[in-house]
């Protein structure tokens, strides 16, 4: 399963963009975290979960070619082989399904992909209710105590340890 999903910050249309993958037996890919910047610095990821990896993009949304480094972290976490192959279900994003370069990293790789149609996984997409749903819920507390405690506004050097510590409390929700 893969979850891509935006996290916003205090600068007024600026936003995070995390790639999350679980397996539905609670196995755990590190998120990818796209600030919107034009470089990127290892300080934007903070707090972040262990082998967590950080790009940058001016727009801060998920492009092909940053999705194709997500993938390729993917496969190194996961590990699939010809005798025990992958089954990746991904939304219809355009850098999922029109991206030729993960189609054939899949298939070079032994991951199948089955591709939702668009706008449905929060309905079809088993990832958005039993890890994203705490996951959001945790983080929104998160930051609702950061703007009852802190005296600066929550910005994008901020995320990625706000977001570290929700990911645990979802990992453990959903393996209940």
């Amino acid at each position: 399963m893969c979850q891509v999903c935006a996290v916003t910050a205090a600068e007024r249309g600026s936003l995070v963009t995390v790639i999350c993958s679980m397996s539905a037996g609670g196995s755990y890919v590190p998120p990818m975290l796209i600030f919107p910047r034009k470089n990127m610095t290892d300080t934007l990821k903070r707090g972040a979960p262990a082998g967590c990896k950080g790009r940058a993009h001016p727009s801060g949304w998920v492009q092909n070619h940053l999705f194709t480094a997500w993938f390729e972290h993917y496969v190194a976490k996961t590990v699939p082989t010809e005798t025990s192959p992958v089954l990746l279900i991904l939304d219809g994003h355009y850098s999922h399904t029109r991206n030729i370069d993960v189609i054939d990293l899949a298939r070079k790789h032994h991951v199948n992909i089955i591709s939702l149609p668009s706008h449905t996984t929060h309905k079809l997409q088993p990832l958005d209710r039993a890890f994203m749903g705490p996951l959001k819920t945790h983080y929104s507390e998160h930051i609702r105590q950061w703007m009852l405690h802190q005296e600066k506004p929550l910005g994008p050097f901020d995320i990625a340890e706000l977001l570290g510590r929700p990911i645990w409390s979802a990992q453990l929700a959903q393996m209940l």
